[in-house]
This record gives C-alpha cells, sequence and structure tokens, in this order.
C-alpha cells in the first residue's frame, strides 16, 4: 500500500501517527511543488506577454518546485523503507516467540 500514498502502508500496520504524519507530510510538499510550478506558468505567461523583464523569478520558483518535489520523493521512499523495515522487524518477533517453529523447521515435530 505505500506504494499507491505514502503513509498507507504505515495505517495497514495500524500506526495511526506515523502513517498520518508521512500522508500529510507528502500532500502538502506536492502541492507545494504544484504552487510553485503555477507561479513558474504565471511568470512564464508574464515574461511572454511581456508585462515582466526579469527572468529571476523563474529560476526563485524552479529551484523552490523541485526541491518540493524532491522531497516529496525522499519522504515516498522513506515511508516505504520505514513499513519494510517495521514489517520485518514484527515477522522476526513472531518467529522468535516461544512455541513457534523457526524457520525451517518441521511443523509437526516442534509441536510435541
Amino acid at each position: 500500500m505505500a506504494l499507491v500514498w505514502p503513509g498507507a502502508g504505515q495505517c495497514l500496520q495500524k500506526r495511526w501517527l506515523a502513517g498520518t504524519i508521512y500522508a500529510v507530510g507528502f500532500l502538502l510538499t506536492v502541492i507545494a511543488a504544484f504552487a510553485y510550478g503555477i507561479r513558474i506558468l504565471s511568470a512564464w505567461y508574464s515574461l511572454i506577454e511581456g508585462d515582466i523583464t526579469e527572468t529571476n523569478i523563474l529560476r526563485m520558483h524552479a529551484w523552490k518546485m523541485l526541491l518540493f518535489f524532491l522531497l516529496s520523493i525522499i519522504l515516498w521512499i522513506v515511508s516505504i523503507v520505514d513499513m519494510c523495515a517495521v514489517h520485518v522487524a514484527r515477522r522476526r518477533k513472531e518467529l522468535q516467540e516461544p512455541g513457534l517453529p523457526g524457520p525451517g523447521e518441521d511443523v509437526r515435530r516442534s509441536r510435541s
């Protein structure tokens, strides 16, 4: 689920706070990236129409847009890694509980 939306995997693991933080953080970074993208388009069209003459506005918004876009990708990757790490840790804990067969052990033999 973490591939669909950051935080969804954490919510499936019933880690509500982490899931909410990842989901809201991703949403805010994507919204910020799109907002700067809209500002770039607006400045570009103003530049074409001759309303403004400086291209510094375009450069200023471009690096901010890229920054928020990269932050959203990093947040997505961290969300996936976090979900997988917690899953592996929980699985190892389950396998180490007494009375459960370990990996490669015969289930019939361990019950006796």
